[in-house]
């Protein structure tokens, strides 16, 4: 079925009235036999326009229902790409933030300006060394106790 718009659906029921009111003319008592069959045969011609209408009123239902839904989808996207765009906007705040930060510490970290009991400060152990003294202070204890 072709899309259609209301404009055409109205037009077509128009020129349905009037071979209803053009049949209702031709079926009138005074008329003659040729009237007559003419009168049928425009309400035979009535009769498919009157399922060509309902087709189409079928059609344009279900394009609204079809639009209905497309655009229910369309509003549920939008909000989600609001919400991704005010979710962005909040980590470019907080990368510039944090971009500050960085910038402001770097610059006291090159000055020396650092507090010692804000600032930690990573010094790498030699494990081994340590492993080998607590070994021999462990054992040298020990020795001590076995005197006793």
């Amino acid at each position: 079925m072709h899309a259609l718009t209301i404009g055409e659906l109205s037009v077509i029921t128009e020129e349905r009235d009037k071979y209803q009111t053009l049949v209702n003319e031709l079926k009138k008592p005074e008329k003659d036999e040729t009237g007559s069959k003419v009168a049928n045969e425009l309400q035979l011609s009535l009769a498919k326009k009157e399922c060509c209408i309902k087709e189409m009123e079928s059609s344009l239902n279900e394009q609204k229902e079809a639009n209905n839904r497309q655009w229910e989808e369309i509003k549920l996207l939008n909000e989600r790409l609001n919400n991704e765009a005010r979710r962005i906007k909040s980590l470019e705040r907080e990368s510039d933030r944090l971009r500050s930060q960085i910038s402001l510490l770097e610059s006291k970290l090159g000055h020396g300006d650092f507090s010692a009991t804000s600032t930690k400060v990573l010094r790498m152990v030699n494990t081994l060394a340590i492993d080998n003294e607590a070994k021999q202070t462990i054992q040298g204890a020990g020795l001590l106790l076995s005197i006793h």
